[in-house]
């Protein structure tokens, strides 16, 4: 009966709906758990869709309890390593491959780990900016390949071979892999049940581009595009796999433009509609301009090629563009509300006015058919103009982010009085864009007014009898004096494995746990601003982003040193570090006196921590996007999924934060 069971829920799992977290709920309830303790297969399989569906720190946590029930399952072992890879710790995924290289497995399984082998190393060369490195790591990343490869005939070891070899400078004996191949994905094509498989294609097209046949590489790559239609991300895998033979092969560039249109991820800003009083028009509530504004941006994401779309939602440019965007065929439209939605209404789209439901409507039905709708902060405004610049960063750094992920640059458009010199709103957006020394494309409202007959005094006269005030409520402020939110970057970490700790190990461990940590905080180049521990624990506020990044990964670095077996520890006892950043509070605490840090968003690192992948310093993706709007750093950020958060908190984009080597 229990395998009965076990097969019905397997079974939906073939299926994508409902999405695989809640399957995994549903297949968590109290009545349906004892199945776990006897049946691998669970383990396996929710492991394994765990990690396709970009969730692999909660895959990692699922595998690590079904080792502990299924000791030295081999495929458990895998989807380990695997995890890990996916998360980004590829030190750590390395040794347990290593591992599993060694123990008695079957080929299947030997071959995916020899593969992944080499793809760690590959992950390590696209990493690396030293040029022996990267040669160092194409080396045996194409040794690694070689061996999968001469192991099982498979077009996947067998491609990622050629490639890498190419890369490390062995041009011949990676075109003679390339025509091997090329007659193993032709055999491949013939088998059943692999009709609709984009990845041969794809490999071909890189097979034959390597062998130096351009056009033929073109039209494999056409096909793959084409049978992978509506799949963009495994759209951008293939383009980003030709991004990394770019510098090596430069037709590949030529197939990339030609090909993989993925068209360009542009984020935007404009003036919101004229609040009345205004003493000069900037971008009055005319039907006549905004009918011209609305045209102008329209022959822009044309020309843009826009397909990813960046934007709050405001009343006036910010719906026009977004109305513009998801007129076009196959975009894709991400709204940034940068505070609490009814406050945003009150604050940036209706003002209160009666006479303004028409914008709130419009604004309504755009965040309805949204892509994704991501927050900058759930709180609410209280007057609180730090949260508009909060809002900027997050949406530039998301659109950064989103065009490194696809292979192309990010550009910038906005609708500009350019007689503006505002500390928040569209002016400033401008500048912040400009001082990463990137393209911005602006529409001048000053003309477009001009040409409409709108540069005289303002319309409208005094506010109609009957309308609601334009300033807003403040439903969420409290009677007093209200404190000011001030941005900071946070850190919340722990010790895996700590809670197993004997009262005879304890000393031992705060010694050498403590001394590492206050050789980073407080002898080190960067300091916090704020410090607290408690037993394993780390509270850590910092005035910067990249210096939070900093402290993160050399406390990463010296905790990983730490011969936790002299305590008594397993040996795989680490750390795991959570970064965000967000506008906090800084308050004096009577209890300690000194200034301490609250509100949500130390509340958000606090919960992200308990999701990390141990060996890790995961970020929020409002870190990730602050740190990618800021030039001249040596850090990098690479998407991991999407996770629940400790105890039901909220979902969370996460990134793995990293250096450049």
């Amino acid at each position: 009966m229990s395998d009965r069971r076990a097969d019905e829920i397997l079974s939906r799992l073939k299926q994508s709906q409902p999405p695989v977290l809640e399957q995994l709920d549903a297949a968590r309830e109290p009545d349906v758990l004892p199945l776990w303790r006897d049946d691998v297969r669970l383990y396996r399989t929710f492991g394994k869709r765990l990690i396709s569906a970009d969730h692999p720190s909660r895959a990692f946590e699922l595998i690590r309890e079904g080792l502990e029930r299924f000791e030295d399952d081999p495929p458990l072992l895998y989807l380990r390593a695997l995890a890990l890879a996916r998360s980004g710790n590829v030190n750590r995924a390395d040794e347990y491959v290593d591992d599993l290289l060694e123990r008695d497995i079957d080929e299947p399984l030997w071959t995916e780990a020899r593969s992944l082998k080499g793809r760690l190393y590959k992950d390590r060369f696209r990493r690396s900016g030293n040029p022996a490195l990267r040669a160092e790591f194409a080396r045996q990343s194409a040794a690694q390949y070689q061996q999968a490869w001469k192991q099982r005939r498979d077009s996947f070891p067998g491609i990622n071979a050629a490639t890498m070899t190419y890369l490390a400078g062995r041009r011949g004996p990676a075109r003679s892999l390339a025509r091997e191949v090329l007659e193993q994905i032709d055999a491949e094509r013939a088998q059943s049940g692999r009709e609709g498989d984009y990845w041969l294609p794809a490999a071909a097209g890189e097979a034959l581009l390597l062998c130096g046949d351009v056009e033929q590489s073109r039209r494999a790559y056409r096909e793959a595009v084409e049978m992978a239609r509506g799949n963009d991300g495994d759209i951008a895998a293939m383009r980003l796999q030709l991004m990394l033979l770019e510098p090596f092969v430069p037709e590949a560039r030529g197939i990339i433009d030609a090909v993989f249109s993925l068209g360009s991820v542009v984020v935007f800003a404009g003036h919101l509609i004229d609040q009345p009083g205004r003493p000069a028009p900037r971008f009055p509530n005319e039907p006549k301009l905004i009918d011209a504004v609305q045209r102008e941006i329209a022959g822009r994401l044309e020309r843009l090629n826009a397909r990813i779309g960046y934007s709050s939602v405001a009343c006036g440019a910010d719906i026009l563009f977004c109305e513009a965007l998801l007129e076009r065929p196959g975009s894709a439209l991400h709204v940034i509300v940068p505070f609490d939605l009814e406050d945003f209404h009150r604050a940036s789209v209706d003002f209160g006015r009666d006479d303004m439901a028409d914008w709130r409507t419009r604004c309504d039905a755009v965040l309805e058919r949204a892509a994704e709708v991501h927050c900058a902060t759930r709180g609410p405004f209280l007057e609180d103009e730090i949260l508009f610049e909060y809002g900027n960063s997050f949406s530039q750094g998301l659109a950064i982010l989103r065009a490194a992920r696809v292979g192309t640059e990010p550009q910038a458009l906005c609708v500009l009085d350019r007689t503006s010199r505002g500390t928040v709103g569209t002016a400033a957006f401008c500048r912040m864009w400009q001082a990463g020394r990137r393209e911005l494309h602006v529409i001048a409202i000053e003309q477009l007014r001009a040409a409409c007959g709108l540069n005289g005094a303002p319309r409208g006269g005094p506010r109609q009898a009957g309308a609601r005030s334009p300033k807003r409520s403040r439903p969420h402020a409290k009677p007093g004096r209200r404190v000011r939110r001030e941005f900071h970057a946070m850190l919340f970490a722990d010790v895996k494995n700590y809670s197993k700790l004997t009262d005879e190990q304890a000393p031992d461990f705060v010694a050498r746990f403590v001394n590492r940590v206050s050789s980073v905080v407080n002898r080190g180049r960067v300091r916090p601003t704020f410090q607290n521990t408690w037993g394993d624990g780390l509270f850590f506020v910092f005035d910067t982003v990249p210096d939070c990044a900093e402290v993160a990964l050399t406390l990463l670095e010296r905790v990983e040193q730490i011969d936790w077996a002299t305590v008594g520890l397993p040996d795989d006892t680490t750390v795991r570090i959570a970064v965000h950043a967000g506008p906090v509070y800084r308050h004096l605490d009577k209890i300690i006196q000194r200034h301490n840090y609250f509100g949500s968003h130390v509340n958000r690192t606090a919960r992200i921590e308990p999701v990390t992948t141990p060996g890790c310093v995961f970020a929020s993706e409002q870190f990730a996007a602050a740190l990618a709007v800021l030039p001249g750093h040596h850090f990098t950020t690479e998407y991991v999924g999407v996770e629940e958060l400790a105890k039901g908190y909220d979902r969370c984009t996460l990134y793995q934060l990293g250096r450049r080597v």
